[in-house]
């Protein structure tokens, strides 16, 4: 009998597989995102766990009214609706959100600056990280820095 966790990633895969609809890039820049909010969680006091973080970050592509009909991930939606909204709005009319939407959204950036289409303008995670600490507004701050943590830890 399969444990529930290894459901719950059935569940995501099959959701991410379907969102993407087989290409391969960007199930590669899910996954890529889900890593880079999962190692900043891990250095966020009192975040959501990884596991949880890495799930809606791997879901943040698919519809939350969606996600809410799918009882292994429905307590991802809420986390998903907020991040949408987040990555929709300019900073300065940004509301207070969930901790786990803010990692969300310093991951994609992330990934967005290190893994660029046009290969001459990527950067290296440290130097992604650095430019981001620049230009974060005081809610984002924290979260970058723990990226930093995550890097060198």
């Amino acid at each position: 009998m399969e444990s529930p966790e290894t459901r719950i990633e059935a569940v995501v895969d099959a959701l991410v597989a379907a969102a993407v609809d087989g290409d391969p890039a960007a199930r590669e820049q899910a996954r890529n995102v889900a890593d880079w909010a999962s190692r900043i969680c891990r250095a966020v006091p009192g975040a959501p766990t990884p596991a949880f973080v890495r799930r809606c970050a791997l879901l943040a592509g698919l519809s939350p009214d969606v996600i809410a009909c799918v009882p292994e991930v429905a307590e991802c939606s809420a986390v998903v609706r907020d991040f949408q909204r987040l990555a929709m709005t300019h900073p300065s009319h940004r509301s207070p959100t969930s901790t786990a939407s803010l990692i969300l959204v310093v991951a994609e950036e992330l990934d967005a600056l290190v893994f660029r289409s046009d290969r001459s303008l990527r950067m290296s995670p440290r130097a992604a990280l650095a430019f981001m600490k620049q230009h974060a507004d005081q809610r984002l701050r924290p979260l970058v820095d723990a990226a930093c943590t995550s890097l060198s830890g």
